[in-house]
């Protein structure tokens, strides 16, 4: 029998529910400290061009492509970075802020790569994480066609951060295909990734 391929509203609720979970786990675990998921509006992005630098990678397969962006101000991480590499906070430069968000890009890429690949058996590979100024959100433009966006923060008491991920239909998705997705082993291997 030939399979179907359709994105539903099911489908898409699930994947959201779980990537909010999954990035909101390492999120936590990777600063130090607690944060709370909340609802984000994406005009807030559009109204203020948000937060004033953007980390983003991509998830690149036959049927779809992902891609997870975070918008933080540098100014809010500097000691979370600090204790993290052991050195004081004074010390830590925008750039080891910079590579602190990468690295987070990095981890959620990789877990989510790995659970991805084996619910639906595709291959995938993944883009070098790449940081620029909140501003060239708007060069990738604000809604694609066949492209399906989620949105929600981080917030902690002394820090927020914004998740942005869209989701690219290239051939379409079966059904169930975002419907099973559990937690596998995070690993990443060097040939995970690959240059453009």
């Amino acid at each position: 029998m030939e399979k179907t391929y359709l994105i539903n509203e099911e489908t898409l609720q699930e994947f959201m529910l779980f990537l909010q979970e999954n990035s909101h786990n390492m999120f936590n675990d990777y600063v130090g400290c607690d944060h709370e998921i909340m609802p984000f509006d994406q005009n807030e992005i559009i109204n203020n061009v948000y937060k004033d630098r953007m980390s983003f990678i991509l998830i690149s397969g036959e049927s779809f492509n992902i891609i997870f962006r975070i918008f933080f101000n540098v100014s809010q991480f500097g000691k979370y970075v600090g204790r993290n590499i052991g050195i004081e906070e004074s010390e830590v430069t925008d750039e080891l802020i910079r590579d602190f968000m990468n690295e987070y890009c990095n981890l959620v890429a990789g877990s989510l790569k790995n659970i991805i690949s084996e619910q639906l058996s595709e291959a995938l590979g993944i883009s070098i994480p790449i940081v620029t100024s909140g501003f060239e959100y708007l060069y990738f433009g604000l809604k694609k066609p066949a492209t399906h966006y989620f949105f929600w923060k981080f917030t902690g008491e002394e820090t927020e951060a914004v998740i942005c991920v869209e989701l690219e239909e290239l051939r379409g998705f079966k059904n169930e295909s975002f419907n099973t997705l559990s937690n596998v082993e995070e690993t990443q291997d060097e040939d995970d990734i690959f240059n453009f």
